[in-house]
């Protein structure tokens, strides 16, 4: 490995620490969060929709702070979130707590197997 190798420079990283030179301030869970639901809210009013309906692990992540999604659950929903313009925000089908969420319902599946598929309703 050379002196000035990417990997040489990742592993002895003495510049980046920045709490070497001011400590982080504490964050503000409430107001990280009301920002947040503002700015998801004014994006669906801004389109012109009522609602919207969140279900990839990082938007849940996001909006009411999620954590317990299921490895596979990019793949098969398995919990997914109700943000309405004005009202309670719902998460359906979670497996753990959502801290930012208003409420908590059980969850529908919101796919349909390709096998219930018919063909009429292909064309």
């Amino acid at each position: 490995m050379n002196r000035f190798s990417p990997d040489r420079l990742v592993s002895q990283d003495d510049w980046s620490d920045l709490t070497r030179v001011k400590s982080a301030p504490p964050i503000d869970i409430g107001r990280l969060h009301t920002h947040r639901l503002a700015r998801l809210r004014s994006c669906i009013e801004e389109t012109g929709a009522a609602m919207c309906l969140l279900v990839n692990p990082v938007s849940l992540r996001y909006a009411v702070d999620y954590r317990a999604y299921a490895l596979f659950q990019s793949h098969i929903p398995t919990a997914y979130l109700f943000v309405p313009v004005d009202g309670p925000v719902v998460i359906y089908g979670a497996l753990d707590s959502a801290p930012m969420a208003d409420e908590f319902r059980k969850a529908r599946p919101i796919s349909v197997s390709p096998r219930r598929w018919r063909r009429q309703d292909l064309k």
